[in-house]
């Protein structure tokens, strides 16, 4: 019987990546600050999204969901998707296989990327303007934005991202079975019609929540039928 343990270690916090200025060029000289808000839900949304996925094409199977009690800085979660790769995993989650007796092991660790915005027709903005980590932010200041609807120039731009790695070892053999890289990153404007100044207010505190929360819930849905195809 196939058991997978879910390990979702994103978290609960919202990484904000600000651009620097123009003039600054410096290879990636961007500021950076995690918040975090409690019970934000990625972990368990990661849980449920993978549980549905899995049960769909593979009803037989047991998927046992487990989450961090605190959000592990991102480098940290790169190192265990890393450590995975070579066979290895943390004490905490092998002692989870050998209670649980898990025949998988999905890890959900946040990833870094260049910055990449998709706009509304579907193009991309690559400004080499840094880089963007798991799930936030980016806000730049100098970029002008124009509504294709009513016309207003937003000044300034608020790239919501989602980058998260999904990493399937199977635990007899300790290797690494798949992997798929989440990516989504795409670009935001003022909301009404006039720009706002500061882009961090073109959306309310609540919005920007539930707008990354359902921003993960839809990447998964997209990636997961595929990624657990053949399971």
């Amino acid at each position: 019987m196939t058991t997978l343990g879910v390990f979702s270690l994103l978290g609960d916090g919202v990484e904000v990546t600000v651009a620097p200025l123009v003039s600054d060029t410096r290879i990636d000289a961007s500021r950076r600050e995690t918040f975090e808000y409690r019970n934000i839900g990625f972990d368990i949304i990661a849980g449920r999204e993978v549980r549905e996925a899995a049960g769909r094409l593979r009803p037989g199977i047991a998927v046992v969901p487990f989450g961090t009690n605190t959000t592990l800085p991102a480098a940290e979660q790169r190192h265990i998707a890393s450590g995975a790769r070579d066979g290895a995993l943390p004490a905490w989650i092998l002692q989870a296989v050998r209670e649980r007796r898990l025949s998988h092991v999905l890890l959900l660790t946040r990833q870094r990327s260049e910055v990449r915005l998709l706009t509304a027709d579907n193009s991309t903005i690559a400004r080499n303007r840094g880089r963007v980590d798991g799930l936030g932010f980016y806000l730049d200041a100098e970029y002008k934005v124009r509504d294709a609807n009513t016309g207003a120039v937003s000044n300034g731009a608020l790239g919501p991202h989602v980058l998260v790695e999904l990493t399937l070892m199977e635990t007899d053999s300790a290797k690494v079975v798949r992997s798929h890289t989440i990516d989504e990153q795409f670009l935001l404007g003022a909301m009404e019609s006039q720009g706002a100044v500061d882009p961090w207010s073109y959306l309310s505190a609540e919005q920007k929540v539930t707008l990354l929360r359902e921003a993960l819930a839809r990447a998964l849905r997209r990636v997961l039928p595929e990624f657990f195809r053949g399971l």
